[in-house]
């Protein structure tokens, strides 16, 4: 479980949901196409992927609301749209690597999160930015997994870290 702060009000956000849906997701997924017909398989992942779309609606939610995590709010918008597409692609195409890459984006995010509230609540605000940083060397990472392998483009490393530098 995650603690966000807002207006003095703690909002809490169940991580172990998202993980929950994402390994429903996996294990409806990798069962055998003999034990389960498709259209009921379809079904079900259609179901699990929808409950998590809506679990990461409330998040930004939740994050647009708070000017603390503005920047982040940003970021999980751009997860949010990675996720959207990765999961919106034919039942087939989805691998059980693209739902491990789906649970490890929102894993570092939500460490990052945990790791600056308790830096706000220690009061060492100067490690907010190194932090952030390291998040985002992670989140860089994922982003070219996910136009090499979701996308099917190439990308050369060194231009695209420049690039998410820029931005």
């Amino acid at each position: 479980m995650t603690t966000m702060y807002k207006n003095n009000l703690n909002l809490n956000i169940n991580v172990e949901n998202i993980k929950k849906q994402l390994d429903s997701i996996i294990i409806v997924i990798s069962k055998p196409q003999e034990y389960v017909s498709k259209k009921i398989k379809t079904k079900e992942i259609n179901d699990q992927i929808n409950r998590l779309i809506k679990s990461t609606d409330k998040i930004c939610e939740l994050l647009k609301e708070d000017e603390l995590f503005y920047d982040e709010y940003y970021d999980f918008c751009e997860i949010q749209d990675i996720v959207k597409i990765t999961l919106n692609r034919e039942l087939i195409e989805i691998t059980s690597s693209d739902l491990n890459f789906i649970s490890r984006i929102f894993n570092d995010f939500f460490e990052f999160i945990e790791c600056k509230i308790q830096l706000i609540d220690n009061d060492d605000l100067d490690k907010i930015e190194s932090e952030y940083n390291s998040y985002l060397t992670l989140f860089n990472n994922s982003k070219i997994y996910f136009y090499e392998n979701i996308c099917d483009d190439t990308i050369d490393n060194d231009i695209f870290l420049e690039y998410c530098n820029i931005i």
